[in-house]
């Protein structure tokens, strides 16, 4: 039965508020459909200005707290609607499940306040081969992520420190930008302070791909001078 019709737009507002209020205040039509709040409901609602449309099919509560940026809030939009109907929170506690995604790369980095890279296009590693799109970069993790590298950020499941630096060095991006993510990383101690180089050498020795002949003790040594770390 539509929520609208028999309680007007408060009762629907109500229906959504407990799942917002897990989401940072914002929600995805395909949750709101099981909440059983319809799409005459969501327009209203939308036409009020209780809910304000935040990108296809996801909307955000009038007065929800505001997330670190609007970048950040894009990301998370983003990660939203790569799974619209499963509620966040279950996606955190099972990233690496179904069509479960974690920010990875330059984006990853961002949602960490690592470094210095542009996010965008966002970049997450879901369990699945999904398309691309010119804005959303999507790479599959065959065999699924490590719990350890991965870590929730504000709700957003993204590789860890370690891991993201091994991410920036296989996907080529300037040493001298990774090696700014390394000096974050070793101020916030997000990698090990009794032995960095080791920490770093291991996760680049397992995601580096072996075609690119990178030996890890020589290129941990040099991310930690550039990043005054050594």
């Amino acid at each position: 039965m539509n929520v609208m019709a028999s309680h007007g737009k408060i009762a629907a507002l109500q229906q959504l508020e407990p799942l917002a209020a897990t989401q940072h205040g914002y929600l995805t039509r395909a949750q709101a459909l099981q909440a059983g709040v319809g799409d005459l409901a969501l327009h209203r609602l939308s036409r009020s200005g209780l809910l304000i449309p935040a990108d296809h099919g996801t909307y955000r509560l009038l007065g929800a707290p505001d997330l670190p940026s609007v970048t950040w809030t894009a990301i998370w939009v983003a990660w939203l609607r790569l799974d619209p109907a499963t509620p966040a929170v279950l996606r955190a506690e099972a990233p690496t499940s179904g069509t479960g995604a974690i920010a990875r790369g330059p984006t990853a980095a961002f949602v960490q306040d690592l470094g210095n890279l542009g996010p965008d296009p966002y970049q997450f590693w879901v369990a699945r081969p999904r398309q691309s799109r010119r804005d959303l970069v999507l790479r599959t993790a065959r065999g699924g992520l490590p719990a350890s590298d991965i870590t929730i950020v504000h709700g957003l499941p993204a590789t860890s420190a370690t891991r993201t630096i091994g991410d920036l060095v296989t996907d080529h991006h300037d040493l001298t930008h990774v090696a700014a993510v390394v000096r974050d990383a070793l101020d916030r101690r997000l990698l090990d302070p009794r032995d960095p180089a080791r920490e770093l050498s291991e996760v680049l020795a397992r995601v580096v791909p072996k075609r690119r002949h990178i030996e890890p003790g020589a290129l941990t040594r040099q991310l930690l001078s550039l990043a005054g770390g050594s």
